[in-house]
């Protein structure tokens, strides 16, 4: 059921769309959608576009986390959400995404201003099970390691955030250390920190949000280079519409 849930996410990701849109046109000769086809993916491709489409998240972000910015202080641990990892066989070690190490330098950032009082807790497990390769949670906790961050716990057995809220509160309350209402401070990007804030709400936390960047701006200012495409803006609405999509079918599943 869980692969299943990924491949259709992934079908439903707007260059799966264009792309079988595309692949019918051109198999029924059909010169008008590809023209049609053509512009949408320009459009995709443009920054003012990535900002339409980011903006409502981000924006939330922002605003929650300014409201729990006075509280935070409250906080028993630090989450910190895996961003992705990439593994290479015997040519290197696994290496964090460039939003997951953003995620953990924002997390040992937040350590240090606790002066180490309070522990990070690196919730990631395996997202290729069948590679035989470390969960992402124990390459967070090298990585934090090597920020001199000798004490993280490990959640290792997540697969979505749905299961990172869970298996978070099934760990604190198998260590008695869980009680209603547990303070954390929750480390993740600003385009998922709304579906991660209401996961972990839903399993009874008291939830500061952090979030480690922001891909858009809160302002929609743009120069001539704004509208040459470039794939990782296409990359990024990609990852904004995935947000939408998981809120929708987290609130359906009665997740959040």
């Amino acid at each position: 059921m869980f692969v299943v849930q990924k491949i259709i996410g992934l079908l439903l990701s707007p260059l799966s769309i264009l792309i079988i849109s595309l692949l019918l046109a051109v198999t029924q000769y059909k010169k008008r959608p590809i023209l049609l086809y053509m512009l949408l993916l320009y459009l995709l491709c443009i920054e003012p576009t990535k900002q339409l489409v980011l903006y409502p998240l981000e924006s939330l972000s922002y605003k929650l986390e300014k409201l729990g910015e006075e509280e935070a202080s409250q906080a028993n641990a630090i989450v910190l959400l895996g961003g992705g990892v990439s593994y290479h066989g015997d040519w290197d070690l696994p290496r964090l995404s460039l939003d997951a190490l953003a995620r953990t330098y924002k997390a040992k950032q937040l350590y240090d201003e606790f002066e180490g009082d309070i522990p990070i807790i690196s919730s990631a497990g395996l997202p290729n099970p069948e590679l035989g390769v470390p969960a992402e949670g124990l390459v967070l906790a090298a990585v934090l390691e090597n920020m001199q961050v000798y004490d993280s716990v490990v959640e290792q057995s997540s697969r979505n955030t749905f299961e990172n809220a869970l298996l978070t509160k099934e760990m604190l309350e198998a260590q008695g250390a869980w009680f209603e209402s547990y303070p954390i401070i929750l480390v993740t990007s600003a385009l998922h920190l709304p579906r991660s804030i209401a996961c972990f709400e839903k399993q009874g936390f008291k939830v500061f949000p952090k979030a480690s960047h922001y891909l858009g701006s809160s302002s929609f200012v743009y120069s001539y280079r704004s509208f040459a495409p470039l794939p990782r803006n296409l990359l990024e609405i990609s990852q904004a519409v995935h947000e939408y999509i998981g809120f929708a079918y987290y609130k359906l599943r009665g997740r959040i």
